[in-house]
Formats: structure tokens, sequence, C-alpha cells
């Protein structure tokens, strides 16, 4: 399948589900799970740092105006989008611009994705969380529900990896 196409597509059904159905569930009565970032991470490698920025800006802007929240979700996946260079380089420091590994568990691994898209998951939920109460207050707190929110949204990003993993081989 065409890349444009591929992400197009991931980017409509991530935004679909989550305001209609993720964003109605909320878990001990804080933890909202949070799926959108599924498209941050699923961007190739090879992706222009300023497509990666604009794409995680629109995802998070899409979400914004869906769900009337001033802006705090295109700052956190911008935010992400700009250190994702740095997290790849990281779990991945010998991959080379002529590289066609993609990100997902079947070329990177479970090991290594888990890795990669933990560090971008946790990254966004600190932010998000952080620029929703907008200060340090009660930090212990925040990391508790910054963690509690990656864990969701891992699980989440590892099942959606095996599904369309699943989808795009028949």
């Amino acid at each position: 399948m065409n890349v444009y196409l591929e992400n197009s597509i991931r980017f409509f059904l991530v935004v679909v589900i989550q305001i209609f159905i993720l964003n109605n569930i909320y878990l001990h009565g804080f933890v909202v799970p949070i799926l959108y970032i599924y498209f941050v991470i699923k961007l190739p490698f090879k992706t222009l740092k300023m497509g990666v920025l604009l794409c995680s800006f629109l995802i998070g802007i899409f979400i914004d105006l869906l769900t009337g929240t001033p802006g705090i979700n295109a700052a956190a996946t911008t935010a992400v989008a700009f250190l994702r260079p740095f997290y790849i380089k990281m779990v991945l420091p010998k991959l080379n611009k002529e590289s066609t590994m993609r990100p997902s568990v079947q070329d990177m691994g479970v090991v290594i994705f888990v890795a990669y898209a933990s560090l971008l998951i946790f990254t966004h939920s600190l932010l998000l969380i952080m620029l929703e109460v907008f200060g340090f207050q009660n930090f212990g707190n925040t990391l508790l529900h910054a963690f509690l929110m990656t864990l969701v949204a891992l699980l989440m990003v590892i099942c959606c990896e095996f599904v369309f993993r699943q989808w795009s081989h028949q």
C-alpha cells in the first residue's frame, strides 16, 4: 500500500477512535486512553523533520478542535515530534538515512519498538498533563498519572501493531 494512503487512513482511524470511543472512557476516574499518538509513532523514519512536525501538529490540532481543548494536544504532539529524532537515535543508534526500516514491531523487534514507543508516549503524556494543570504542583501525582497513561496507551499501541500487521498481510 502507498505510504501516503496508509498514513492518511491511520490518521483518520485514530482520530475517529480517539474522539468517538476513547475520549468517553475514564479509567479510575482520571486516565483517558490516548491512541492518536500512534500516528506519530508510525510515521516512517525517512519522513522529513518538517513533515513529522506538520503531521504531528495537524493530528494534535484536530483532536483539540474536536474536543474543545485549547491547543494542549497540538503542543504535546508537536513537542514529541521535535524530540522524535533524538529518541530514534537513542534506541536505533545505527539507523542510517538509506535504511528501509519502518517503525514497527516487525522491523524493529518487540523490545526496541516498545522502548521507542514508550519514550514518545511518556513524553506526550507528561507534557499533556503538565499543560492541562499548567504547573508543577503535585509533581509526584503528575508522574504517576503520566506513567498510567503511558501503560494504557502502550498496550493499545502494541495491540494496534498486531492488528494492523495481520491486516496488512491479507
